[in-house]
């Protein structure tokens, strides 16, 4: 993993994917590291939208790193990692709306401008949710330190959530 991760921050990310899917596929793999594959893979995606300039695809990445924190989530739930993956995938819908967002500012169909602020703050609106619902559910679990861990950064990623939402200029919040 730390080889795949170390080639992804340099930007060989065809060759740190493909060490993440071998690691994933392999027999002879620890079980920890198997099991953190699609963590790796979301991590790949993530540098990639780092680096990637038109909104549109740097959307697309995050949707798949979405998608393998999601999967990880569900193969894992009482993995370590698992609390602070479910963080992130909030993160990550607030990192999808950005995107949006900033290409706000070079876009000149306005047209064009009125839909990217609408998914923007749609995406910061179910982020908003998102963070919610795992507030309750971190409220109702067992708690231990992850659980108040992960219950406080909930809590502190909601508002900023909403700040970033109440800052998208010319929406009609009854729209």
């Amino acid at each position: 993993p730390d080889l795949a991760r170390a080639l992804s921050r340099r930007g060989w990310f065809d060759l740190a994917e493909e060490i993440a899917e071998r690691l994933q596929k392999s027999s002879k793999a620890p079980a920890a590291d198997k099991s953190e594959a699609p963590l790796l893979l979301a991590e790949i995606q993530i540098e990639k939208v780092d680096r990637e300039a038109d909104p549109q695809k740097g959307k697309l990445l995050l949707d798949g790193a979405v998608d393998q924190l999601k999967k990880f989530v569900a193969a894992n739930p009482d993995h370590a990692k698992s609390l602070d993956t479910k963080i992130n995938l909030g993160w990550l819908q607030c990192r999808r709306a950005k995107i949006l967002v900033d290409a706000l500012e070079t876009e000149s169909d306005m047209d064009r401008v009125a839909a990217l602020r609408r998914e923007a703050f749609e995406i910061y609106t179910d982020a908003a949710k998102y963070y919610t619902t795992i507030i309750a559910e971190l409220k109702a679990a067992k708690q231990t330190p992850a659980v108040d861990g992960a219950l406080m950064d909930a809590r502190l990623e909601l508002p900023r959530a909403m700040m970033e939402h109440a800052r998208i200029k010319g929406i009609d919040e009854s729209t």
